[in-house]
């Protein structure tokens, strides 16, 4: 009998050794698993647009239109109007217009962090909205404004800095001047004129005898194709003497790298279908646009086209965009 209870007690002892040698091995194991990486960041946005709905947000994307984020949020009750954002040369920040503490232009982080104001905007322009550009070095920004409701826009220079408090008039003009966008050299403006020409300007530096000017030097659509067409928002090519605009509801790029042979030619040729507010990708290669309440994109020859964004029930009109430059 004595020697059955020590065989049962061997057994009993064995069993609850192995037992803690499974969980023991069991929990060796577990530590000796390798953590797992982190999940990598999102990547930097490349893309800036507007998100209509029952207000408007001033969003970014990754190109292929991934990783879609709010930077400032107008659909919250707000009815904040938030448009016409502008990158920064060195792709940290973006221009844009807003009403969020008045009528004004204002800067923003990529990530949604250090709103400024810049400077206030007159209200009731013709064209409205500002469109601001910055200047290929950053310091400065331009965009159109009016001196009052009903009154013509001109185009302004300003710094691009936090309650710049003064602009300057580089137009001034009985006409309007409106969409600017700065060349990349620095030296020369396209803007539209009077609801109608896309006009190059030389911009001039202070030299003791003037301040800052612009002043018209080529008619870009005097002729061709549009001629009795208004086209709108154009958006010079980094490397070239190139501008995309929107014109007669296509896309169109016009070359001037020969001032005496301008060339045109229409990317996209749809009927019916509305396309607008073009941009170039950072090397050229590429054209953001809107179309249809959606944002596409196509190579710069106008083939591959592929939308990339689309509206859901909260953004009903995505319109736009705007590519960060900078590589």
């Amino acid at each position: 009998m004595s020697g059955k209870i020590r065989f049962l007690g061997l057994v009993t002892l064995m069993g609850l050794l192995g037992t803690l040698l499974l969980f023991g091995v069991s929990g060796w194991a577990q530590k000796a698993k390798p953590p797992q990486p982190p999940p990598p960041p999102p990547a930097d946005p490349a893309i800036a647009f507007r998100a209509t709905g029952s207000g408007t947000n001033l969003m970014v994307m990754n190109a292929d239109g991934s990783n879609q984020r709010i930077l400032l949020n107008g659909t919250k009750g707000t009815n904040v109007i938030s448009c016409s954002p502008n990158w920064s040369p060195d792709g940290n920040r973006i221009a844009f217009y807003s009403d969020i503490w008045g009528s004004g232009i204002y800067i923003i982080n990529k990530d949604g962090t250090g709103l400024l104001k810049v400077i206030a905007m007159h209200e009731g322009g013709t064209y409205g909205a500002g469109n601001p550009h910055w200047s290929p070095d950053g310091l400065r920004i331009i965009y159109s404004d009016s001196l009052g409701p009903g009154l013509n826009e001109d185009i302004y220079l300003v710094d691009a800095v936090a309650n710049a408090g003064s602009r300057i008039n580089l137009t001034n003009s009985p006409g309007a001047e409106f969409y600017p966008s700065w060349g990349p050299d620095g030296l020369r403006l396209a803007a539209n004129v009077d609801a109608g020409p896309i006009i190059l300007f030389n911009l001039l530096e202070p030299d003791g005898t003037h301040d800052w000017m612009a002043v018209p030097v080529q008619n870009l659509t005097e002729s061709g194709p549009f001629a009795d067409e208004l086209a709108a928002t154009p958006e010079w090519a980094r490397f070239s003497d190139k501008i995309v605009v929107s014109a007669a509801d296509d896309i169109w790029v016009i070359d001037f790298t020969d001032p005496g042979n301008l060339t045109y030619r229409n990317l996209t040729q749809t009927l019916d279908i509305r396309e607008r507010n073009p941009c170039w990708s950072p090397l050229d290669t590429q054209i953001v646009y809107d179309r249809a309440s959606c944002i596409y994109v196509m190579h710069a020859d106008g083939s591959n086209v592929t939308r990339i964004a689309a509206p859901n029930p909260k953004s009903l009109f995505l319109s736009e965009p705007d590519w960060r430059r900078n590589l």
